[in-house]
């Protein structure tokens, strides 16, 4: 009886502790947010669902580290995003950094946006009856140019204005893909009317 009774007690506990973490998830994905526009036509945002098929949803969160061997930081913003205002079936990973020397991010500052491979992965594109397919991966190249601005800052919340100019579907060095048949070409891509405002990674 005290066996039954113990596992009960452990089974609460573990359901009250997932339904607080599930919670808190929640609450800190509404204090956070990530948008931007693609090509001047596609609005994407920043997803709040705690969860996608299984996978955690995680919200619009800044990290810092120090550069190894150097006296800079680099502050990394991440969040999940899709097209604005459409269902989707996965989330959509997408990250930068900010590598500076400044002792702590300056306000009202514009820094150069840092991208280590690709910006975002598969990303879901809006109809468009010119192209077939509806994905592309934002690979960073020699064109690309990223800045953003960071409009406050208190130690605890990061908010910016950022734009990043020349991502390509294409990483350089391998096929994009075929497409109905045909060769894929390689394609720049705009983002403009990007914000964010970030909570520290837990």
């Amino acid at each position: 009886m005290k066996k039954n009774i113990l596992l009960i007690l452990i089974g609460i506990l573990t359901v009250n502790c997932s339904s607080d973490e599930s919670q808190e998830n929640s609450e800190s994905s509404t204090k956070s947010s990530f948008s931007f526009t693609l090509d001047n036509k596609t609005e994407y945002a920043s997803i709040h669902d705690e969860k996608i098929n299984d996978y955690d949803i995680f919200p619009t969160t800044w990290e810092k580290k120090q550069v190894t061997n150097t006296a800079d930081s680099k502050y990394t913003i991440s969040s999940s995003v899709s097209i604005k205002g459409e269902a989707d079936e996965y989330y959509h990973y997408t990250d930068f950094n900010i590598i500076t020397s400044d002792k702590t991010l300056q306000v009202n500052k514009t820094y150069d946006i840092d991208i280590e491979v690709a910006l975002v992965l598969g990303l879901p594109l809006a109809k468009d009856p010119t192209v077939c397919y509806t994905t592309a991966s934002l690979f960073v190249r020699d064109e690309t140019v990223g800045k953003v601005k960071i409009t406050s800052f208190d130690g605890e919340t990061i908010k910016g204005e950022f734009t990043i100019s020349n991502l390509s579907n294409s990483n350089g060095y391998s096929n994009i893909g075929f497409c109905n048949g045909t060769q894929i070409k390689e394609k720049f891509f705009n983002i403009t009317k990007g914000t964010f405002t970030a909570i520290p990674k837990k």
